[in-house]
């Protein structure tokens, strides 16, 4: 049985991850720093990277669901032998590389650092790496992006969105990572590959937006205004902390298309997301 060592299995791709885990000949040594009950195949050990200890000094795999950088990092110091690397990065290395927001910048700066990292250690420890980057996941209710806004649409009762949000989006179900993430580790065969994960369906920020209302807060009010009244409520929002994390990278963003190519992950994979469905 494969022993596999698992970071960030309470997130929601790992919540998504689980039920495959269990009924899988997989031996499953889960971080976390909530405390859970072991269950079949699966220990749960509490600790994150700054103080986890393994008895084990060598897995078959070692899949990340959580921070890259993090990850990446512990893996460089870490004495633990693999024969393969599956992490969870995101396209925000591409749609917010120039980004007017610093603090976006900054976080795709930090991906493609933490993703050359995880490269150079997987060449030197001889190691087979798989790298997927899904786009906006949505599905179990724990993203911080359409859950949130679908949270103040219900809080509020009402929706503001400028006139330029036609920007093409591919929302991905947490689920269908989750299934990649579980070919990933049943692949064999390959060296470094780095795949997006798309949504089976591509649509724009609104039409994403006035599906997900109409499904879970139906009786919301959906109002365009102009671009530049739309900023300036939303700066206010940001400054007043109602906001926070929906700065001037957020509203460049809505106007913009940001597609990504599913076909490199269905080849490598088997790969097939579903159309969005929120």
């Amino acid at each position: 049985m494969s022993k596999v060592l698992i970071f960030g299995l309470s997130s929601q791709v790992g919540d998504a991850l689980l039920p495959l885990l269990r009924d899988a000949s997989f031996r499953v040594t889960s971080i976390s720093r909530q405390k859970k009950l072991n269950e079949q195949n699966i220990v749960w050990q509490q600790a994150d990277f700054s103080n986890f200890k393994s008895v084990e000094t060598n897995y078959d795999a070692i899949i990340s669901l959580g921070p890259l950088d993090a990850f990446a990092h512990w893996l460089i110091s870490s004495n633990i032998k693999t024969k393969k690397i599956i992490a969870l990065s995101s396209t925000s290395i591409v749609t917010k590389k120039k980004s007017p927001d610093p603090i976006e910048r900054e976080l795709a700066q930090r991906l493609h650092q933490s993703e050359q990292l995880l490269l150079q250690q997987a060449e030197k420890a001889a190691a087979s790496l798989i790298i997927l980057r899904p786009t906006l996941i949505y599905g179990m209710g724990r993203d911080q992006s359409l859950s949130r806004l679908l949270h103040m649409a219900k809080r509020y009762k009402c929706v503001l969105l400028p006139k330029n949000a036609s920007g093409l989006r591919q929302p991905v179900h947490a689920a269908d990572v989750a299934g990649a993430v579980f070919k990933a580790l049943e692949l064999s065969g390959f060296d470094q590959l780095i795949l997006d994960l798309p949504g089976g369906e591509t649509l724009s920020f609104e039409q994403m937006l006035s599906r997900s209302l109409q499904r879970h807060a139906p009786k919301t009010i959906f109002l365009r205004i102009p671009d530049r009244l739309f900023e300036l409520i939303l700066r206010s929002a940001v400054f007043s902390g109602f906001a926070i994390g929906l700065g001037p990278g957020f509203f460049a963003r809505l106007s913009e298309d940001w597609v990504f190519d599913a076909a490199p992950a269905h080849v490598a994979l088997g790969y097939q997301p579903r159309p969005f469905s929120p």
